[in-house]
């Protein structure tokens, strides 16, 4: 089966990693609901990004959106001491 894809996406780095202060959860489904109120549907998340995934999956159960959002997901990329 074949999807085609709007272009709104948004990378969901931010929501638990690497951008300063992480905010609260409330906060984090807030933007998550503008973001979709907007037309964001297209969201690209990775398990390196220390936990927005859980974040998204709790958000997806608790306002039943699981049939408006595409979300992406890489894996296998690993944080080590060094940096590789």
């Amino acid at each position: 089966m074949m999807m085609l894809l709007e272009s709104a996406r948004i990378g969901l780095t931010g929501l638990s990693a690497f951008y300063g202060q992480v905010e609260s959860e409330e906060e984090r489904f807030k933007f998550l609901d503008v973001a979709l109120e907007n037309g964001w549907t297209f969201w690209d998340s990775a398990s390196i990004y220390s936990g927005p995934e859980d974040l998204i999956g709790k958000w997806l159960k608790q306002t039943g959106n699981s049939n408006k959002i595409f979300l992406a997901t890489k894996f296998g990329i690993v944080n080590t001491e060094h940096g590789r």
